[in-house]
Parts: C-alpha cells; sequence; structure tokens
C-alpha cells in the first residue's frame, strides 16, 4: 500500500506541475522513485492513475476534514473545517500550479468519475453532522443527505466559478449562513 500512496503522492506533484497531458508515466515514476513497471504492476494506465489521484487528493481531503471534526461540537465549526478542507484548499491547487486545475475539475472521463465518487462520499460524511437537525431542516422540507449533497455539488462548483479566492469565501460564507438557518442554528452563534 505505501508504494502505491507513493505513487499517487508522486502524481499530484507531477499532474499539478505539468497538467494531465503533458505528464507522463515515466514522470511520475522517477518522482516516486520507482521503475515504470512498478507503476504499471499498480495501474492499469495513465487514464487509471489519474482516475487514482483524483479520488487519492479528495480522499486526503476529506480525511483532513474529518479529524478536524473530532475537535469540533458546533455545526458551524464542521461546516467551516469541511468548506476549508474540501473546497478552499482544493481550489488553492486548482489555481496554484499549471497543472493543478485539469485535476480538480476532471477534465477526462475517468477523473469525472471520480469527482462524482467523491462528491457522493463528501455528501455522506456531511450527512454525519445534519443528521442532528434533522427535525429543524424537515420543517424547511429538507433533509439531511440531500442538503449534503447540495453542500457537496455547490461546494465543488463554486471552485469553478469563484473569481478569486476572496469571492469564493464570499459564496461559501453565504452557503455556511443558508445551511445553519436550514439546520435552526443562529449564524452569528454557530450551533
Amino acid at each position: 500500500m505505501q508504494i502505491r500512496d507513493d505513487i499517487l503522492e508522486a502524481a499530484v506533484d507531477v499532474f499539478t506541475r505539468f497538467g494531465l497531458r503533458k505528464a507522463t508515466v515515466g514522470d511520475i515514476a522517477e518522482r516516486a522513485g520507482v521503475s515504470r513497471q512498478t507503476v504499471y504492476a499498480r495501474f492499469a494506465d495513465k487514464d487509471a492513475i489519474i482516475a487514482a489521484t483524483i479520488e487519492f487528493l479528495g480522499s486526503r481531503c476529506l480525511d483532513q476534514t474529518r479529524k478536524a471534526w473530532e475537535d469540533q461540537h458546533s455545526l458551524a465549526a464542521k461546516l467551516d473545517a469541511y468548506l476549508r478542507h474540501c473546497v478552499i484548499d482544493l481550489y488553492r491547487i486548482a489555481h496554484g500550479s499549471a497543472g493543478g486545475w485539469d485535476m480538480v475539475i476532471g477534465t477526462q472521463p475517468q477523473a469525472r468519475e471520480a469527482i462524482r465518487f467523491l462528491l457522493m462520499k463528501r455528501a455522506k460524511a456531511l450527512e454525519t453532522i445534519l443528521s442532528p437537525h434533522a427535525k429543524a431542516l424537515a420543517k424547511h422540507g429538507q433533509c439531511p443527505i440531500d442538503l449534503a449533497m447540495f453542500i457537496s455539488t455547490v461546494g465543488d462548483s463554486l471552485k469553478h466559478t469563484a473569481e478569486d479566492e476572496v469571492a469564493l469565501k464570499r459564496s461559501l460564507d453565504t452557503l455556511r449562513a443558508s445551511v445553519l438557518l436550514l439546520s435552526g442554528v443562529s449564524p452569528s452563534r454557530g450551533g
């Protein structure tokens, strides 16, 4: 498992530096300190590496979110952690390098499928923090999983459409306040 993770970590670096099209399996192998044969023993082709890298990066962001949730008790703090790790951090990757954008938006079919999988995985995680607020959500015709999927997809969309990081954060503040109000929590108190 460690070699696979090393390859994926190298792929993140290579894809963000060169982009998905220009990066080669040889570049990834060299960066990981392994042979091309070692890479191909774990991944069928470059497309499989791309999909696995996107899933790896997205899972890492979600793992960071879950770790932050361990120390948080309020819905507001948990939403803040999610938005920071799963939206803002990925926005920075997308806009901070030549190839980051390709990786974050999923320009290839396998990449798009990996992103769809991650959006659902994020929604399932968000559902766990929204479930305690199910009664308040029901008063507004909402349920935890639907709102969780909305947060996941809107956050992902904002990464692509925000003019800059300041605009992204303003939009995320609006999303956050809306979710808190629907959940019966005062945005100023953060419940």
